[in-house]
C-alpha cells in the first residue's frame, strides 16, 4: 500500500445545542512516530512555536489543547525546566473553538467570521504539517 503525506487540517463541526466548533491540528495521538516528529520540531523550532501561539489574535481565540501525559517523555527529560516542557507532553494538539447556536445564526456572515477564525489556525497547522514532513502511516499488514 503505498503511504501517503500525513496532513494536518482544519473543519467545521456543525451540531444543535451549542456543540458547533472549528478545529485543527493533529488528532493523532495513536501515531508515536507522528508525535516524535512534532516533539523534535518543538525542541528544535521553539522560538517559531511560541510566536505562533502568543500572538494575542491567536490566544483571543484559541489556546493548544490535546492528549497529554502528566509526566515528561521518556527521553525528552532533559527539556523539563525549558518553557516548551508542557508542550512536550503532548501526543496530539489541536485548536478548537466552541460556537454557540445563537452566534451561527445571527451572524450577518458567518462563512466569513469562520475563514477568519480559521485564517488563525493557518500558521499553527503549517508548524505541524512541516513537522510530518517526512511521516509515513504504517503498512497494514
Amino acid at each position: 500500500m503505498e503511504n501517503y503525506r500525513f496532513l494536518v487540517g482544519t473543519f467545521f463541526f456543525l451540531k444543535p445545542n451549542n456543540q458547533s466548533f472549528l478545529g485543527g491540528g493533529l488528532f493523532a495521538d495513536m501515531f508515536s512516530d507522528a508525535t516524535e516528529l512534532i516533539r523534535q520540531a518543538l525542541i528544535e523550532h521553539e522560538t517559531k512555536f511560541f510566536s505562533i501561539i502568543e500572538k494575542p489574535e491567536f490566544k483571543k481565540y484559541y489556546c493548544v489543547k490535546g492528549t497529554q501525559l502528566k509526566r515528561m517523555p521518556r527521553g525528552y527529560e532533559n527539556y523539563a525546566d525549558s518553557p516548551i516542557a508542557e508542550y512536550l507532553k503532548y501526543k496530539s494538539m489541536y485548536l478548537e473553538l466552541s460556537l454557540e447556536d445563537q452566534e451561527i445564526f445571527t451572524s450577518n456572515d458567518f462563512v466569513t467570521e469562520a475563514v477568519d477564525k480559521f485564517l488563525l489556525m493557518k500558521e499553527f497547522n503549517h508548524f505541524l504539517n512541516e513537522s510530518l514532513k517526512d511521516f509515513r502511516f504504517p503498512e497494514r499488514k
